[in-house]
């Protein structure tokens, strides 16, 4: 199964169009680099692939259309880390590690030992464990 299938994928900002019947399929387990001009549409082809817009054409993740997944499973299978971050809090890496545990962890509850497990894991694998701190 294909990560994501677009089929003539289309968006413009108002008579601007940046994206014209773009087709094509990213299957998982491989990287990808968006390439390209100011203002030729990279921006707006990772907002189309998280769902924050919406363009025409048929765009599908894991074989459903993206517009039949609710914010919560969406957030639960992606994520965004900008390029330029800036935060006016001090977070910790850990911190920012475990927002990324958010959607999985029940409405006004806190993170249980699990999710910390899971964040020490996580960041284990990335070996970024020695900067949890930071």
């Amino acid at each position: 199964m294909n990560l994501y299938d677009l089929d003539s994928i289309s968006f413009a900002h108002g008579a601007k169009t940046v994206l014209h019947d773009l087709s094509c399929r990213l299957t998982p387990g491989l990287f990808y680099g968006l390439i390209g001009a100011n203002g030729s549409g990279k921006t707006t082809l990772i907002d189309l692939l998280l769902g924050t817009i919406t363009g025409s054409g048929k765009l599908r993740f894991k074989g459903r259309p993206l517009e039949g997944y609710n914010r919560r499973e969406l957030a639960r299978e992606l994520a965004l880390v900008p390029q330029e971050f800036k935060i006016n809090f001090d977070f910790t890496v850990q911190d920012i590690v475990m927002m990324g545990r958010h959607p999985h962890i029940p409405r006004f509850t806190s993170p249980g030992v699990r999710d910390w497990e899971i964040v020490a894991e996580v960041m284990a694998d990335l070996d970024i464990s020695d900067f949890k701190e930071r």
